[in-house]
């Protein structure tokens, strides 16, 4: 019994050791794996971080070159270049204009003459300055100092006389290094990254208080598998490659008692003779990786400490000891192995993260990729294809969606975005709105609504383009950050502006039931680049542009913006802009002394339509439901006072508005007008309105003008049924013969496909002067009408059109030309209608709208 209790003895305590061993080693194993995997995963976050920035200097570089080549172009205006003054006084309004620290003229000797600002007193690295410009290559950076302030220079290659009889060699585009760094945002508390720019002698070219990163690398950096001699060797060769660098490395400050560990990545920037050095500190990674260990090692020693309780239980039965030891040491196991899955799964989920981090961009990039590759594979699967095509569209339209929002931004920071003011059509403004968010509306499943009260002035002046861009942009957003159910509604209202009796003050808002805003974000809604926490919107793209292109028209406009928004509760978004007054001349719009009924669930829009209609002449009465409108028809049947016409909502709460008609219907027949009101689309209730002996369909916004001719319609009558609606609404371009002007073939093969397949007789013109030929040699009429692109060989389109409209016959005036282009900015719709066009598409063309536009000039020409 002592031999075997001995032998017991023996084997508890190589099991309780080897138990620990095993303990302490799986710890060890997970520090050094979590550690690992941290490291890794902080190297993939500094790249990306860093080729962030690098893309942020690239995009500066490339709106600083737009600068600058256009002012090249306006010196090569100048044609004999001995006129130095000239030459210098044109260089000298352009500095001024972008606001310079300097701008000089250098010869190949290194000569420079100030031309404009403050005297630069020492370049930073002058060699480079001068083998770039030697070169004849592109725009390169550098920095200087004047007197007072150091400057980052944009260098360009240019041939120009000086005044002391040289020839430069370059031209010296100097700003406020100060601006620059602003505009880079490197020392942006927020990040986790530091964020420097060295020269390739690894000076400081800002943000530092040492002379060189050699310097910090020589006292603070040890890097890890190097010395510091071989890391400041590896970042020489890495500066001569133009390669790029990424390092582990301890930084130890022992004056300050700082040790800790960091990630360094040298990249090289465009078109300069610097780097970015970002420097990446642990962390909270480290204590993290800490706070693990201690956790590990807390469990372990609880788990020694229990198994060290059963071990000793043996000395009470043999028989109970080694159940007790066998179940412990399957739980021991089983709960190592969850340990393990639960830090693999947390190191996968901060992978996840920063993979997800990666530019909005890249995401309609892979649809457009990815979709073009799966039905190329799958051509023979009608369905599949047509899937991919649908989603292609989806991306595409996204991806233009964002290059417009960076050109915007290009153009506001150049300072060249300007408004067009023109006679608006407030309502007609409106109603297209409508018209383009419908169909997303329903395919969201979410409701709509829009409110118009107090209408002064439908017509005012305004640039159109710009105020669809804001509206359009508040209901992009509405729509994409509110759920399928959620409800969004547009309003308008004004009132007397306290600019005067030519002014009319307009109140426009957009309101929905969506995600919201924190209050944090809404101090910084309108800055470029800023978008909400990503964690709530990670499924919703965008560039964070958009409300900030909204801010600046709206500013342009001298108008004001506000937003009501709370998390989970909505936002809404309200615009106040003072109009001028149109002077257009318009009929007189007053109706007879009409009995007319508004039934809507909606007391504000009854509320607002009765006082319209009074405003109309005729005498109103409301309704908030189905049920009390057909007691009142009814009734005033019975009593000899009946409504001249009624005009019910679609959308209400019991019977909706189709059903009401019914029973009135039912009750009294078909003597009277029924009026459907509805901000969806007419072909939505098109069935059920034939059913119902529907007259007529107000589309809203309800303006006085709206009302006003759709009930005089009626005067002489109750019109006919549905059908007569179902018949505006149709689009019907067949037999229209076109003469379409397009230099690209693939261009031309679409467009082309698209109107013979609405059966359009499409005849080509591969330039603006063959197109100008054909017209001049065609007989009066023959063509229906012109589809023009403007950037053609030869003859372009503003030239054609010229053209054109200058030729001796009948139908040179009146044909319809319209534009057909991808210059789309507000300019250039204007310079298209200053030609002689009448109408503008921008590129890629909406089917939709190009076949609406041609049955607009079809109709009208009838």
């Amino acid at each position: 019994m002592k031999k075997e209790f001995r032998v017991i003895i023996l084997g508890l305590f190589v099991l309780f050791v080897f138990i620990g061993a095993a303990f302490i080693s799986l710890n060890k194993y997970m520090d050094m794996q979590t550690e690992k995997d941290v490291s890794e995963i902080a190297k993939v976050f500094l790249m990306e971080k860093a080729t962030q920035e690098t893309s942020r200097f690239n995009a500066l570089m490339s709106i600083r070159n737009s600068q600058i080549i256009s002012m090249e172009e306006n010196l090569e205006r100048i044609k004999d270049k001995a006129y130095t003054e000239l030459v210098a006084g044109k260089l000298r309004d352009a500095a001024e204009f972008q606001k310079l620290a300097n701008c000089s003229l250098v010869s190949d000797s290194g000569e420079m003459e100030t031309l404009y600002g403050e005297e630069i007193v020492r370049l930073g690295d002058s060699d480079f300055l001068m083998e770039s410009l030697r070169a004849n290559g592109d725009v390169v950076i550098t920095g200087g100092w004047s007197e007072k302030r150091q400057m980052i220079i944009y260098a360009v290659p240019i041939d120009l006389p000086m005044s002391n009889g040289e020839h430069s060699i370059g031209l010296l585009w100097c700003k406020p290094m100060s601006v620059f760094e602003e505009l880079m945002n490197l020392d942006d508390e927020r990040s986790q990254v530091d964020f420097y720019i060295i020269r390739r002698d690894t000076s400081y070219v800002i943000r530092s208080y040492e002379e060189s990163y050699e310097s910090v690398v020589t006292k603070y950096v040890h890097p890890e598998g190097m010395t510091s001699e071989e890391y400041m060797e590896k970042i020489r060769q890495t500066i001569s490659n133009n390669g790029t660098l990424m390092v582990n490395t301890r930084y130890i400050d022992k004056e300050r008692g700082e040790n800790y560990r960091r990630s360094a990545c040298i990249m090289p920037l465009e078109n300069s003779n610097w780097y970015l050095l970002s420097v990446m500190p642990y962390g909270v990674l480290d204590d993290t990786i800490s706070l693990m260990g201690q956790a590990r090692t807390y469990g372990m020693f609880v788990a020694l400490a229990i198994i060290t309780v059963v071990l000793l239980s043996v000395f009470i039965t043999y028989g109970v000891i080694m159940k007790r030891q066998m179940k412990r040491i399957e739980q021991s196991r089983e709960e190592a192995l969850a340990a393990k899955e639960e830090a693999i799964n947390a190191n996968k989920a901060k992978s996840d993260f920063l993979s997800n981090m990666s530019h909005d961009i890249r995401t309609p990039m892979n649809a457009i990729v990815g979709m073009t590759a799966i039905a190329t594979e799958h051509i023979d699967d009608k369905d599949r294809v047509k899937d991919c095509l649908k989603k292609i569209t989806l991306s595409g339209k996204q991806l233009l969606g964002l290059i417009n929002d960076v050109l915007d931004m290009s153009k506001i920071e150049s300072g060249k975005m300007t408004l067009n003011m023109d006679v608006l059509s407030l309502k007609e403004t409106m109603e297209t709105l409508c018209d383009i968010v419908r169909p997303q509306i329903k395919a969201n499943e979410q409701h709509f609504d829009i409110f118009i009260s107090n209408i002064i002035e439908e017509e005012v002046y305004s640039d159109s383009v710009r105020i669809n861009q804001v509206m359009l942009n508040f209901l992009s957003n509405a729509m994409k950050y509110t759920p399928k159910g959620g409800y969004i509604s547009v309003s308008m209202r004004q009132e007397e502006s306290p600019k005067g009796d030519k002014y009319v003050r307009t109140f426009l808002s957009v309101k929905d039931s969506g995600m919201g805003t924190s209050e944090e974000f809404r101090q910084k809604l309108f800055t470029a680049f800023e978008r909400e926490d990503r964690r709530r919107i990670h499924k919703t793209q965008g560039t964070g542009l958009g409300l900030a292109i909204t801010k600046y028209i709206v500013d342009a406009m001298d108008g004001t913006i506000s937003v009501e928004s709370e998390v989970g509760m909505g936002s809404t978004f309200n615009i106040v802009i003072d109009f001028e007054k149109a002077e257009v001349k318009r009929e007189e719009m007053k109706l007879p002394d009409w009995k007319i009924l508004v039934v809507d669930d909606n007391e504000d829009i009854c509320r607002t339509a009765a006082e319209t209609l009074k405003e109309l002449g005729t005498r109103p009465d409301i309704c908030m439901n189905g049920k009390d409108a057909i007691e009142k028809v009814v009734e005033a049947e019975k009593n000899n006072d009946s409504y001249f016409a009624v005009l019910i909502d679609y959308k209400m709460e019991g019977l909706n508005g189709v059903e009401t008609a019914k029973k009135i219907r039912e009750n009294i027949g078909k003597q009277i007008p029924i009026s459907i009101i509805s901000a969806y689309d007419w072909s939505e209730i098109e069935e059920e309105a034939k059913d119902a002996y529907i007259n007529g369909f107000v589309s809203k916004p309800l303006f006085k003008s709206t009302l006003y001719f759709e009930l005089r319609k009626h005067m002489n009558g109750v019109s006919d049924t549905a059908d007569t609606l179902a018949d505006e609404n149709e689009i019907d371009i067949s037999g229209l013969r076109i003469l379409l002007a397009e230099d690209n073939d693939l261009n031309a093969e679409i467009a082309t496909m698209i109107l013979e397949e609405s059966d359009c007789v499409i005849e080509r013109a591969e330039d603006g002067k063959i197109a100008a030929d054909m017209f001049e040699n065609s007989e009066a009429d023959y063509y229906d009408m012109i589809l023009m692109d403007l950037r053609m060989p030869n003859m372009n389109g503003i030239e054609a059109t010229e053209k054109i409209r200058s030729m001796k016959r009948p139908d040179a005036e009146t044909i319809k030309i319209i534009a057909m282009t991808a210059d789309a900015f507000t300019e250039d719709i204007q310079r298209c209608l200053d030609a002689g066009m009448n109408a503008h598409l921008s590129k890629p063309i909406d089917i939709d709208q190009l076949k609406k536009t041609l049955n607009k000039f079809k109709n009208d020409k009838k």
